[in-house]
């Protein structure tokens, strides 16, 4: 075999690895209101991770499960509001929407984190053969 179709199959093999679709990265379980004993130590938590992943603060007022009416009387609450350390700054032309461990595709959908640097090194790859073939038969 000549060392040029030696490199389009090497290349193409790793393509094929690259598109074979990779075991998802599981995040953490998200948690809920119901998953503390409490509404202070779910303010714990988001002071913890002011970006509230979780969504403990469902109206942005920076206080984790205030509404939330399971957790038993007399439990401890803490209302005190968990600011983030760098203050948000909010125009009327942007908006904030929460995707947790998603990026959006820009064709009207969207993928993993982890899936959108392997699809563009997949997709090199397979130009980088397709274009490595193209010379070596333009050669000939």
């Amino acid at each position: 075999m000549r060392s040029t179709t030696r490199l389009t199959l090497g290349s193409l093999a790793v393509t094929a690895a690259l598109a074979l679709p990779a075991a998802p990265a599981f995040a953490q379980d998200d948690l809920n209101c119901d998953d503390f004993p409490s509404q202070a130590a779910a303010q714990v938590e988001l002071r913890r991770d002011p970006s509230d992943p979780n969504r403990l603060d469902e109206d942005d007022d920076f206080i984790a499960c205030e509404n939330f009416r399971e957790y038993p009387e007399g439990s401890a609450r803490d209302e005190t509001p968990a600011r983030p350390t760098v203050p948000e700054t909010r125009t009327a032309q942007t908006a904030t929407v929460r995707v947790p461990n998603r990026v959006d595709t820009g064709a009207g959908g969207s993928a993993t984190p982890a899936a959108v640097p392997a699809g563009a090194a997949a997709a090199g790859l397979t130009f980088a053969a397709v274009l490595a073939t193209l010379r070596h038969r333009a050669s000939r």
